[in-house]
C-alpha cells in the first residue's frame, strides 16, 4: 500500500519539483511576475505544497501536491531556486514544520537579496526565504538554490529500504538457471562477473523512464528479467540479484547523476539520489558496475556517474555509508 501511495504522489509532486526548477521568467523581461512556493509538514510527517507563478501578464499556474502520510520512499523534499533566466518582481519560499519535527536546509550561492527569517505561528515554525525585485540569472550561471528536508540520518534512510529490498532481491527458479547458464564453463571469478554483467548491460533494454517517474524502489528482479527491460535503477538491481545468486557479496548502491542538482550530503533523503549502481569485490579490490546508458562493458562507468557519490542501501550489514564512484573504468 505505501508503494502505490508513494508511486502515485510522486506524478503530482514531480509537476511541483519540475514548476519550482524548471519555469521560465515572464515573458518579454517584465518585473510583474512572481515565484512562490508554500510547503506545510503534518505531525504525521505528510505534508501539503503548493507552488505558484503569476507571470506578468497576470496568468497564474498553481500546482497542490499532497501527501496525507508519511511514506518512507516518498519523503518530504524540496528545492527552490532563487533567480530565473528572465527578472521576477518576487520569489519566495515558506516551509512550516510543527513541533517536535526539525526541518533542514541547504543553501547554495544565495544573492545577498535573498532576505531569510523564521516565525512561529501556531504550533508551527515557519521558514521564509523571500527576494524582491530579481534580476534575470545571467547566461551560463547556475541558479541560487534552497535544498530542504526533515532531518535524518543516512543510516536511517537505508533501512527504510532493507525489507523492500530484500523481498525484491529474493532468490528465483528463473534467475538461479540463467546464473548457472551464463556462469558454465567460466572458471575465473572474472569470467563470471564478465558475463553476468554483459547480459544485464545488453540484453536488458535500457528504459528511460527516471526513478522520480516510476518509483525509488526497483521492480522484483525476476519481472525485470521477464520483461527484458528496465531504468537506471531496475538494471542495477538485477544485476546485484544475479550476482547474490552467483555467490558474491554485492552492494546495491544508490547514486547522484551529473545531471542532476548535487547531492546535499548534509539533508540524508532518497529523493536526492535518480540512478544506482552495484559495488563488488573482485581479486581483492572493489569495483563499481552499473549497466546503463553507455556502459556497455563490465567495470565502464557511465558518464553521468563518474566520481558522483552514492548511498550504499543494501544489504543491511554495508548499508548507510555515503561513498564516491571511481572516476575512471574499473577493467580496461
Amino acid at each position: 500500500m505505501a508503494e502505490i501511495l508513494g508511486r502515485a504522489l510522486f506524478v503530482a509532486g514531480l509537476l511541483a519539483v519540475l514548476a519550482s526548477a524548471g519555469q521560465a521568467g515572464p515573458v518579454g523581461g517584465c518585473l510583474d511576475s512572481r515565484q512562490e512556493q508554500d510547503c506545510e509538514v503534518r505531525p504525521n510527517r505528510g505534508y501539503v505544497c503548493v507552488y505558484r507563478r503569476v507571470d506578468c501578464r497576470k496568468a497564474e499556474h498553481q500546482e497542490r501536491v499532497e501527501a496525507p502520510v508519511f511514506v518512507s520512499t516518498f519523503p518530504f523534499f524540496g528545492r527552490m531556486r532563487m533567480q530565473y533566466p528572465e527578472p521576477e518582481a518576487l520569489i519566495r519560499l515558506s516551509v512550516a514544520v510543527p513541533r517536535g519535527l526539525e526541518l533542514r536546509y541547504a543553501e547554495r550561492s544565495l544573492p545577498r537579496e535573498v532576505n531569510f527569517h523564521r516565525e512561529a505561528d501556531a504550533g508551527l515554525t515557519r521558514y521564509v526565504w523571500e527576494a524582491r525585485s530579481q534580476p534575470a540569472l545571467k547566461k551560463g550561471k547556475q541558479s541560487p538554490t534552497i535544498t530542504f528536508a526533515l532531518a535524518d540520518t543516512w543510516p536511517n534512510v537505508a533501512a527504510s529500504l532493507a525489507a523492500l529490498l530484500r523481498a525484491r532481491s529474493a532468490p528465483e527458479p528463473e534467475l538461479a538457471v540463467l546464473v548457472a547458464r551464463l556462469s558454465e564453463g567460466k572458471p575465473k571469478a572474472a569470467q563470471r562477473l564478465e558475463a553476468l554483467y554483459d547480459f544485464v548491460a545488453k540484453d536488458i533494454a535500457s528504459v528511460p523512464v527516471s526513478m522520480e517517474d516510476s518509483g525509488y524502489l526497483p521492480r522484483n528482479a525476476a519481472d525485470i528479467l521477464k520483461s527484458k527491460a528496465g531504468n537506471d535503477l531496475d538494471k542495477p538491481f538485477l544485476l546485484f540479484a544475479m550476482l547474490q545468486e552467483a555467490g558474491w557479496r554485492p552492494e546495491l548502491v544508490y547514486m547522484e547523476t551529473r545531471q542532476r542538482d548535487p547531492l546535499e550530503a548534509s539533508l540524508p533523503n532518497l529523493r536526492q539520489f535518480s540512478a544506482a549502481a552495484v559495488r563488488v569485490v573482485l581479486n581483492g579490490r572493489k569495483v563499481f558496475l552499473a549497466p546503463v546508458g553507455e556502459a556497455r562493458r563490465c567495470g565502464q562507468m557511465p558518464g553521468k556517474l563518474r566520481g558522483m557519490r552514492g548511498l550504499v542501501a543494501f544489504p543491511e550489514e554495508a548499508a548507510g555509508a555515503l561513498i564516491t564512484a571511481p572516476s575512471r573504468d574499473a577493467v580496461r
